[in-house]
C-alpha cells in the first residue's frame, strides 16, 4: 500500500514555533524536542500509513456563518489540490 502525502499547514508550523516559546520561557525547551519526536516519529508514519485517521471536520456543519465560509474555502482549495 502506497503512503500518502502529508502537507501541513502554515498555522501548524506557527503553532510549533508558539509551543516552543511558550516551553522556552517556561523553562522546559527539551519538552518542545520531545514533542517534535512524537509528531516526525509516530503523528507522521501513522497518518501517512492511515491517511483516515481522526475526526472528519468537513463531515459536521459548522455553528456560525463564518464557519460556513471557511469551511466552504477549505472545500475548495482541497478540490483544486486533488
Amino acid at each position: 500500500m502506497a503512503k500518502t502525502r502529508i502537507r501541513v499547514s502554515a498555522n501548524f508550523g506557527h503553532n510549533l514555533e508558539a509551543n516552543a516559546a511558550f516551553l522556552e520561557e517556561n523553562e522546559a525547551p527539551q519538552v518542545f524536542e520531545t514533542l517534535l519526536d512524537l509528531v516526525f516519529d509516530r503523528l507522521i508514519p501513522n497518518l501517512e500509513s492511515h491517511p483516515r485517521l481522526g475526526r472528519d471536520f468537513l463531515a459536521h456543519a459548522p455553528g456560525s456563518e463564518e464557519g460556513k465560509l471557511l469551511q466552504s474555502r477549505v472545500v475548495k482549495l482541497l478540490q483544486g489540490a486533488e
